[in-house]
Order: structure tokens, then sequence, then C-alpha cells
């Protein structure tokens, strides 16, 4: 039996939980205070429990090693302070964790689902206004245009970043829609997922159209053919009313379209691409080191001054080589393995397994994003990511405990 202080701590953790999915949406300095005052609940806990709760996850072994071979990049690197400097970006991973060990109780995760799909869709009503009327209230400058209407960031910075969280959050509110309730809250689900569709159009984030497509494949592989030719259907249907009806969206295409022409002297992207796998080539095994990637995409005569190669797999591989990419690789397994046997398991109710498919969706769409944009060193999309895996893991375990009994 737990102590009444262990209690109290357990209490103001979950306040905390539900504290990041209202403020996450919008408010970034918000969602990172939550994520404080649960870390600092969730210690005290432990230590007057001793250490009592604290459980494994199929995840320890691969973020232990990926974390270590960072800070191994770091230490051999040529400024190795900057890549000290660096790892400190990585504490986003005890959100996933913190999550994992506290949501304890079926009602917590619909709780914190609730909350955060029900603010993500409020601000997307935002967003798809902005998409109209071009103007970001929030930071009081215009928004840039694409044809006659303009890329809508909704409370972020960027439209990528906006696009890249609306995503995850729309797979999740998707399949909870088709398989995870009914009754009202279904009704609600299916309009948030229609106006999340809708602000995801908006954003203009191609490389995250591109991820929702990958999720939506995979989601169809894992619950069947039947349904993947029911998604792969809608989504045809539904990107052809779009591409009829909106020549912005039109003009995106051909955009792309004309890259394929010249694709190294058109894209900035290819060309930090082509840099980054001069630079993997030459350091193969731990990369140029953490945090060094913008220095050397100059020093490969790549100047166009981003942080990033704006591809996840290669900023990876950039920064910690061959060995970083193995690790990182392993995260994503490691979770997918435990979606897919949460997926199978249907022993509690609609919830884990609704869940466990939408987890399996969201990291495949992620992923398949992070090709031509850097989603998981974005710290908006990358605390989304680790929340939404924890919620996963909680649900997933709550149903292996009720088959226990």
């Amino acid at each position: 039996m737990e102590s009444p202080g262990a209690r109290w701590s357990q209490r103001v953790v979950e306040v905390a939980i539900l504290g990041f999915a209202f403020f996450s949406p919008w408010s970034i300095a918000g969602a990172q205070l939550c994520l404080g005052l649960g870390l600092i609940s969730w210690a005290i806990k432990l230590i007057i429990s001793r250490g009592r709760g604290l459980a494994r996850t199929p995840l320890d072994l691969p973020i232990l090693a990926f974390l270590g071979i960072e800070l191994l990049s770091a230490m051999v690197s040529p400024h190795w302070q900057t890549g000290l400097r660096s790892l400190k970006h990585e504490w986003i991973v005890l959100i996933f964790f913190l999550v994992a060990n506290n949501v304890r109780r079926r009602e917590l995760v619909w709780r914190a689902l609730d909350v955060l799909i029900a603010v993500t869709a409020l601000v997307s009503l935002y967003a798809i206004w902005q998409h109209f009327a071009g103007w970001d209230l929030y930071r009081h400058r215009p928004l840039r245009p694409t044809g006659n209407v303009f890329e809508a960031t909704g409370l972020f910075g960027h439209h990528l970043t906006y696009g890249g969280y609306v995503m995850v959050v729309l797979l999740v509110s998707g399949c909870l829609f088709l398989w995870g309730t009914r009754g009202r809250r279904k009704v609600a689900l299916g309009l948030a997922s229609l106006v999340l569709s809708l602000a995801l159009i908006c954003s203009y984030a191609r490389s995250a159209w591109v991820g929702l497509l990958g999720g939506i494949l995979a989601i169809g592989l894992l619950r069947g053919r039947k349904v993947l030719v029911l998604l792969l259907a809608g989504t045809v249907v539904l990107a052809g009313f779009v591409f009829l009806l909106q020549p912005s969206v039109r003009l995106q295409v051909q955009d792309a379209v004309n890259l394929l022409q010249d694709p190294v002297a058109k894209s900035s992207r290819i060309q930090m691409w082509l840099a980054s796998l001069r630079m993997i080539r030459d350091h193969p095994l731990l990369g140029v080191g953490l945090g060094q990637v913008r220095q050397s995409l100059v020093a490969y005569g790549c100047d166009l001054g981003y942080a990033h190669p704006h591809n996840d797999l290669l900023n990876v591989m950039a920064n910690a080589g061959f060995l970083g990419l193995a690790a990182f690789m392993w995260m994503w397994v490691a979770f997918l393995r435990m979606t897919v046997r949460c997926r199978s398991g249907r022993r509690g109710g609609k919830l884990s397994p609704a869940l466990g498919t939408a987890g399996f969706g969201l990291l495949i769409a992620f992923l398949v994003a992070g090709l031509f944009q850097c989603y998981y060193t974005d710290a908006e999309n990358g605390m989304i990511l680790w929340y939404l895996m924890g919620l996963t893991m909680a649900a997933c375990r709550l149903e292996e405990k009720k088959g226990d009994r």
C-alpha cells in the first residue's frame, strides 16, 4: 500500500500529464512546465516508495544504447563540448517513461486523449481560418502565401512543425473513431478527425502529407486487407476532392513535379542530403559528432544556413554514424513489436487495440515524414511523439494486467 506522500505525488504527476495534453497543441512553455512538474513529482514518489512501481519497458535497452552512442559520438568528436551540450536535448525521452509508468487507469488514458484531441481540434479551427486570412494573430505576422491562400501554422512557429503535430494526433483520433469507442464520443472523434484532416491540408506540410499516407498504409496492413482497401479508397477520394477544388494544392503538387526535372539544382533538401552522405562516408562509425552537423554542412559545401539535413535518418547518421542509426531504429522496432502484440490482444476492450493500432500507424507516419524533414529534433513534434508512445505503452500494459486476472 502506498504512503500518503506517494499518493499525493502520484496525483500531481497525473495532473501534469493532463496539463501536457492541454498545453502541448499551443504552448511549448506550458507543456514543458507541466513535464517538469511531473518529473519532479515522480522523482519524489520514487524516493518515498524506494523505487517501487518503476516498471520495465521494451524500449529501455534501445533508448539506453541510443543515448550511450550519442554520448560516445560527442566525446570523441573534435568539439566535444558542443556535443555534450547538444545531448541535453534528448531529455524528452523522459516523457515516455513518465507517462508509461504513471498512467495506471483507463479513465486517465481516455481523459488525456480527450483533452489532447479536443484542444488540437480547437487550434485547428484557428489554423483553417489562418489558411484563408493569411495572418498569425499570436505572432502578429503575415503567413507565407501559396497561390491565393496561406500556409497555416496554428499556434506554432512553422507550418512544417504544425503539420507534423497534426499528423500524429489525426492518426490517433481517426483510430479511436474507427475502433476505440461508440456513442457520443465516437461522434466527437469523427468531427475532430475531420477538422484535423482539413487543418493538415491547410498546413501545406507535404512531408506530413506523405507521412500520413505511410501511416494509413501501415494501419491498413496491420488491420487486414479489407481495412487497407477502405482506407486507401477514402484517402484517394478525399485527396482527389481537395486536388480538384483547391488550386493551391495543385500548385504544391506541380512544384514537387518540377523538382524531378533537375532535383539537385532546384532542391535545397537534396543538396543537403548529398552533403550529408559525403559526411557519413567520411565518418561512418560515429558520425561527425553530436550537434556538429551545421558547421559540417558548410565544410562540405552546403552553406544554406540549416542546422540539419531535413531527413531524420541522415541527421542521426551524420551526428552519430551507423551505430547511432542502428540504435535509433532499434527503439522504433521495439515499440512497433509492442503495438502489434497489443493490437492482437483484445481482452482489455476497445481502447488498447485501437490505441495500439494508432501507435503503430503514427510511428510509421513519423518515420516516413522524417525522410523529408527532421521531425524528431523538432521539440513540439518530438515531445508529442514520446507522449503518445507513453500512453500507448500504458494502455497496452493495462490490458496485460487485466488479462492476467
